[in-house]
């Protein structure tokens, strides 16, 4: 199982991800394929080649270093393309998702400053054809050339050299209601991925000893971790324009993997890819697996190269888990990260054991710094619930419309704001969010341990719980419930089930059933209308809002 990373003498921390791209190309030239999309396959040096031809469309558009270009694809070899080639052109990626409509992709740019769209019909269009929000006027079109046409060379004189410029601005996915744009230097993301290579070394190399423990410890995936010991191929359906998908795809391609992509998530899809591909890594989101874990076809597929499910992007439940690792016969690790942080910086190893796997979100990445404080700072002891902070490399320039250390506390810490606790072990257990905590008579609710109960009862698919303020009372517990199946709930019932697991100022005060809850495109449930549903305010998203 000894190996070497494909990318362990290549990626450096001094470079830009255009210099880390071609050095990773250059290391990569066989024909296979590192990106495998709807739109086509294309290996590293075609892909520095066809971003290459993007930057030279921007440059005669007037895009220069510094400007920034919103990319509103879906996930494509068009998308990296133009990701890649932004970058090449020293200008700033603003991913978007692609379903959003004119207006709102305008509105965007509008709020980014972006200088040009590179819009879903690979149509680059420059500001002055957008102001008034007609997105699609163009004044140019990008339609991937062939072969032929493709021009070499080096970078423009407008190309970014230096790593702490900024590289991308993300949107954040709105959960509270209030999205911000996150800005990462190419410093921080090439650490991302220098991170998840230094995971991949942790189990993949070591000393005899430690090799041993290893394998007896993943005997049970053996023959697939033999399999995943060098290049490896990767799939997801995260999107791109998201922080998790963008790790992805970075840790995918400058890492020397290939990745299979696709333009949106199906579950009977992302099965088959996995099987035709012989996928050996699968970052997925919790909603995801859980949908394909539901196909009852399920038992047909097979998945003999499939070594890991990379869960992230929201909570994991134990139950899942154990399915995930019971069905697909893989093993599975759980991760912790955000749009600020650069993605993961926690994550449970694949030699963990079951009950680390069940129940945390592991131990931190290489070169990431965590600790957990109470209200005055102070470091809380094991076991105790504090907020989860962290100091990292990969930790974001700022928030666009905020001051730069807007985000820091005086030694560089970055609050995250979610609520966590150690194990002797060192592994963290997110316990919610300090701003989703419900205080009902003096009393600290977490949603999240209320959520977990809701979601043990077998009539419950998924639930959410949300503090509501009351003039007299203070906040009641509101539980969103979303039926397993076609089925009902029975109320009454599912109130015992809560009074039996519950201290009773943690029973839900009421408890309505919904066909779904309003979520991200990630999946993360989104409080904020939940609460202006509570409160009669918004009923767009869920169909059935019965309060029972």
């Amino acid at each position: 199982m000894r190996t070497r990373s494909p990318s362990a003498r290549v990626i450096r921390p001094g470079m830009t991800l255009w210099q880390a791209l071609e050095a990773t190309a250059a290391a990569h030239s066989s024909h296979r394929a590192a990106l495998i999309a709807a739109d086509g396959e294309i290996t590293l040096p075609k892909l520095v080649l066809e971003a290459t031809s993007v930057d030279r469309v921007l440059r005669d558009l007037g895009v220069g270093a510094g400007d920034r270009v919103l990319v509103a694809l879906p996930n494509s070899v068009r998308y990296a393309a133009a990701y890649f080639g932004v970058l090449r052109r020293g200008g700033v990626v603003v991913p978007v998702d692609p379903g959003l409509t004119a207006r709102e992709v305008a509105a965007v740019a509008e709020r980014g400053a972006a200088a040009a769209i590179v819009d879903p019909r690979c149509e680059v269009t420059v500001r002055a054809a957008f102001a008034d929000a007609r997105v699609n006027g163009g004044v140019h079109v990008y339609d991937r050339p062939r072969t032929a046409e493709l021009v070499e060379g080096p970078a423009v004189e407008a190309g970014s050299r230096d790593p702490d410029d900024t590289a991308v601005v993300f949107f954040t996915s709105g959960t509270t209601g209030d999205p911000k744009g996150v800005t990462h230097s190419h410093r921080s993301l090439v650490a991302s991925v220098m991170a998840l290579e230094r995971l991949h070394h942790e189990f993949f190399s070591g000393s005899v000893p430690d090799m041993m423990r290893k394998v007896v410890t993943v005997a049970r995936y053996g023959g697939r971790a033999i399999r995943a010991a060098g290049k490896q191929t990767w799939f997801t359906a995260i999107p791109f324009s998201a922080i998790g998908g963008n790790e992805v795809l970075l840790g995918s391609l400058l890492g020397g993997h290939t990745v299979v992509t696709a333009e949106g998530f199906h579950p009977r899809r992302a099965m088959e890819a996995l099987q035709r591909h012989k996928v050996n890594v699968f970052p997925a989101t919790p909603s995801m697996v859980s949908t394909m874990l539901d196909l009852k076809d399920f038992e047909s597929f097979r998945l003999p190269g499939l070594l890991v499910v990379g869960l992230g992007g929201g909570p994991a439940t134990p139950e899942l888990v154990e399915r995930i690792q019971a069905r697909f016969g893989c093993c599975v690790t759980v991760g912790y990260g955000s749009t600020e942080l650069g993605g993961g910086v926690l994550v449970t190893r694949i030699d963990d054991s079951d009950k680390v796997k069940q129940g945390t979100v592991g131990r931190p990445f290489p070169g990431t710094e965590v600790r957990i404080v109470d209200e005055h700072g102070v470091d809380v002891p094991v076991g105790d619930v504090g907020e989860l902070i962290c100091r990292a490399v990969s930790l974001m320039a700022g928030y666009a419309d905020l001051p730069s250390d807007a985000h820091l506390d005086a030694d560089g810490w970055y609050h995250t704001n979610d609520l966590a606790a150690f194990d002797r072990d060192g592994n963290i257990r997110i316990a919610g969010r300090k701003d989703d905590l419900i205080i009902r008579g003096g009393n600290k609710i977490r949603p999240l341990e209320v959520e977990r109960v809701l979601e043990q009862w077998p009539e419950v698919e998924a639930a959410a719980v949300v503090g509501i303020d009351t003039p007299r009372v203070g906040q009641q517990v509101w539980a969103f419930v979303v039926p397993r199946g076609a089925g009902e709930v029975d109320r009454e019932q599912l109130m015992r089930h809560c009074r039996a697991n519950l201290a009773p100022f943690k029973v839900p005060d009421h408890v309505r059933l919904c066909d779904s809850l309003p979520t991200t495109t990630l999946g993360k449930v989104q409080r904020h209308r939940l609460i202006a549903l509570a409160k009669g305010e918004d009923i767009t998203s869920i169909r059935r809002p019965v309060e029972r």
